[in-house]
């Protein structure tokens, strides 16, 4: 909710919390994946399916990205304000098993269809 700035949008994205079970966490995570636009989407899927695991730093991931055509530095801005990743001190990215899991998730199913 963090870059919600007018009061109805905080009451849908409160209403949408209301909703969902506390047990399908995966659908609470997906709110704050649904809120950003294609271009974070794009980086965020790209952290969690594929930098993850590499000994590489965020100004690295930021290259390849760059060289892709994205604008990684602004998404990755996003990404930390809306707590999808985190940046160590090393200069690693770190995200959360179940968010990573998430993106895994939906990379997949977008490939089934």
């Amino acid at each position: 909710l963090y870059d919600k700035k007018e009061e109805k949008e905080w009451q849908t994205q409160l209403e949408k919390l209301k909703n969902t079970q506390p047990s399908n966490l995966q659908n609470v995570l997906a709110l704050s994946f649904g809120s950003l636009d294609d271009e974070e989407k794009k980086v965020f899927l790209d952290i969690a399916c594929l930098f993850l695991r590499m000994e590489i730093t965020k100004e690295d991931i930021v290259d390849v990205l760059k060289g892709c055509g994205l604008n990684a530095e602004a998404a990755l801005s996003v990404l930390r304000q809306k707590s999808l990743v985190k940046i160590l001190e090393d200069d690693k990215l770190w995200m959360h098993d179940q968010i990573r899991d998430m993106g895994r998730q939906m990379v997949l199913k977008e490939s089934l269809e």
